[in-house]
């Protein structure tokens, strides 16, 4: 799923993308997206990736950038989250 609006926790925009491995529920998420554009265009739809696109290996997602609670680090950045099964991994 992917949640550039919310911001709860200071992340900035980012996208999640949730899979199935092992009969794992996986969570990968990228924060910290730049600020115009942060998704990437979805070459399936032609559009910016949302809720319930599938994303292959090796997509482009997204953009590194400065949102949330990066906004006063000198360069761009990714902040890669791993969550299994709820819990960070």
């Amino acid at each position: 799923y992917i949640d550039p609006t919310n911001d709860a926790d200071d992340a900035g925009n980012r996208i999640t993308i949730k899979s199935e491995v092992n009969g794992a529920t996986v969570e990968h998420s990228y924060w910290h997206l730049q600020a115009s554009n942060p998704i990437e265009i979805n070459p399936a739809t032609g559009k910016p990736y949302k809720v319930g696109d599938r994303v292959y290996q090796g997509a482009i997602i997204g953009y590194t950038g400065r949102t949330g609670n990066a906004y006063n680090v000198p360069n761009p950045h990714l902040h890669l989250s791993i969550r299994k099964n709820g819990k960070p991994y």
